[in-house]
């Protein structure tokens, strides 16, 4: 009984360090490249502006072009997934950032807020 505890804490331990200790949202958006490297132009520029914004803690932009990248149509399943973990990476990344102080992370926040209004 003491060993079948044992196991789940550490299974359970071991799940949340996997989901909470997740990449950066640049570790995606690089690992991610390939997937959209013969995608459609539209949507390789949109990931490209997301990286480049990502790149530069551009939390605001980064997540613009990749809500805007989880709209359309023609994505793979790999492509949606990969826009779908970078856009919670960066809105992870850019909380932390606000919660830490950070002034660009805060007004992009403030941002996002006005632009999401429907």
């Amino acid at each position: 009984m003491k060993a079948t505890v044992t196991i789940a804490l550490s299974a359970l331990l071991g799940g949340a360090c996997l989901f909470g200790c997740g990449k950066s949202a640049a570790g995606f958006s690089n690992a991610n490249a390939k997937i959209f490297a013969s995608a459609p132009t539209e949507t390789k520029a949109a990931w490209d502006a997301a990286s480049a914004a990502i790149a530069t803690n551009g939390f605001a932009a980064a997540t613009l072009s990749l809500q805007k990248l989880q709209g359309t149509p023609d994505l793979t399943p790999e492509q949606l997934k990969a826009v779908n973990e970078t856009v919670t990476a960066v809105s992870d990344q850019m909380y932390d950032k606000a919660n830490k102080g950070d002034p660009a992370a805060k007004e992009a926040i403030n941002q996002l807020r006005g632009v999401q209004v429907r």
